[in-house]
């Protein structure tokens, strides 16, 4: 289903539509309501979203219920009733029409969480007329009451260090810049891949960030987790010449992320709270469907310690885990990290810069690997753009006092700032359609050096032309080059 909650909408509709009284006296049951707040279905409807019993309803709820109420604030969404079928379905009927196949379904939803007053029910539209009743229903969980909700952890312990940390998988990754045949097991897709082009340092089609780089590391957690799912099954005797439906139904399962709502849940720990993998196995089985084959939690858990997005404890035989700290590192020292050449070129240590310090340098620079590490040099494009709080960052005013070609750079831009500028090696090309101009603007959203004019013009650095032309000829466009002497 998919689509956006409009809370007020969906309650009005329950209260005066779907809801029967029987539902409402259970309601107001569940809830404590009084006599006046049931009097009417439209004093009901405005106390229904009311701390009132929120409470003690969710404490009459089991632990997988609770997991389940859990999952759908993640969804954010409206959910048909297919979503309960993990939970309240009954596996063995997979035949006969909607309403009978999701009718028990239905009924344990409205016994256990409808009629505790504690989910939003309404109907979406049916634009092929043909839809049973039950099809149409849509359920979402009221963010009123989410500050209620039970946290996902019974059991934790409090230790107040800050456990173990591995950070060697996120540096592994970026030294891939200098040596791109040392890539990390399972790590393969293109749209991570780090490498130095014309000066600018890119993560797949985007320039390097230390956000980006903590999305490849959740990405990378999950592949890494059904990568040794995988491993471990046994090979079929003889290929099969077409997917069968456990096929696609595994193909669908193994598409399912994980780390967003495992993240979610240990978000919920307080500081100093640990909990051991066990703790998660009702969610990841809920999560997928109690499918077999599905990532299990002690799985989950000792891969993201090992690729450093979850830290560990150890206590009495027993492993505990949470989020591990924020990897977007607070500058130290510059002078840890980066030295000054003879000619005041800035040299980067790519065994020990902070991801964020990396993305800062890079924004200001063009880049080339040298001697197994990265140099840089100031681009005068780059920190003619540079936003404020980048020209007065620490690590900018250390470069500028460290080394001799940047402070000579930042001085020719002041006494130019506000100036016209005429610029070398600039090139310009007319994109007259505009599906070719969404197209460009998209593949190039993160750089400045492509700057988008009035009058369907484009203006662009020589080295950006390649791509430029293999994008445009790829869309099933001509290039017209057109030459200018002076």
């Amino acid at each position: 289903m998919n689509k956006k909650i409009d809370t007020e909408e969906m309650l009005t509709e329950m209260c005066q539509e779907i809801l029967t009284n029987t539902d409402i006296n259970a309601i107001c049951k569940s809830r404590g309501f009084s006599a006046r707040e049931s009097s009417s279905r439209t004093i009901f409807r405005n106390f229904f979203l009311s701390d009132i019993g929120v409470k003690s309803a969710f404490a009459s709820l089991n632990e997988e219920e609770i997991t389940l109420l859990h999952l759908l604030k993640m969804e954010s969404t409206k959910v048909d009733i297919r979503f309960f079928e993990k939970l309240y379905g009954d596996k063995t009927s997979k035949r006969g029409t909607f309403t009978q196949r999701y009718t028990p379904t239905f009924k344990e939803v409205q016994r256990n969480l409808v009629r505790k007053g504690l989910l939003l029910v309404a109907t979406a539209p049916d634009r092929s007329g043909k839809k049973a009743k039950i099809e149409k229903l849509c359920f979402a969980f009221p963010q009123a009451f989410e500050k209620f909700l039970p946290s996902l952890f019974c059991k934790t312990i409090v230790f107040e260090g800050k456990g173990k940390i591995e950070q060697k998988t996120l540096r592994q990754k970026v030294l891939n810049i200098l040596d791109s045949k040392k890539k990390l097991p399972f790590d393969d897709k293109a749209k991570y891949h780090l490498f130095v082009k014309a000066g600018q340092l890119f993560m797949g089609d985007e320039l390097f960030s230390a956000d980006k780089l903590l999305a490849w590391q959740q990405d990378y957690w999950h592949e890494y987790v059904w990568s040794d799912i995988k491993k471990s099954k046994p090979k079929p005797k003889q290929k099969v010449p077409f997917f069968t439906e456990d096929d696609i139904a595994a193909i669908k399962i193994e598409q399912k992320q994980f780390p967003p709502i495992v993240r979610d849940a240990f978000a919920q720990l307080e500081p100093n709270q640990w909990v051991n993998a066990e703790a998660l196995a009702t969610l990841l089985r809920l999560f997928y469907d109690g499918v077999t084959s599905s990532p299990k939690s002690k799985s989950v858990c000792e891969v993201g310690w090992k690729i450093g997005c979850l830290a560990k404890h150890t206590e009495k035989g027993k492993y505990y885990y949470r989020l591990s700290p924020n990897l977007q590192q607070k500058e130290d020292n510059p002078s840890d990290y980066l030295t000054i050449s003879n000619e005041g070129a800035v040299n980067i240590n790519m065994k020990n810069v902070p991801f964020d310090s990396l993305a800062h340098i890079a924004a200001i620079s063009d880049l080339q690997i040298s001697a197994y590490s990265l140099k840089a040099t100031p681009n005068f494009i780059k920190m003619g753009n540079a936003k404020e709080a980048v020209c007065d960052h620490p690590l900018t005013h250390w470069i500028k006092e460290n080394a001799s070609i940047y402070q000579k750079m930042m001085a020719k831009i002041k006494t130019r700032r506000g100036q016209q500028i005429v610029h070398n090696d600039l090139l310009f090309a007319k994109v007259k359609d505009l599906s070719l101009r969404v197209q460009i603007q998209k593949k190039f959203a993160d750089s400045t050096s492509v700057v988008f004019l009035p009058n369907d013009f484009i203006a662009f650095p020589f080295y950006f032309m390649d791509d430029i032309q293999k994008l445009v000829t790829k869309a099933g466009f001509v290039v017209k080059t057109v030459y200018a002497y002076r």
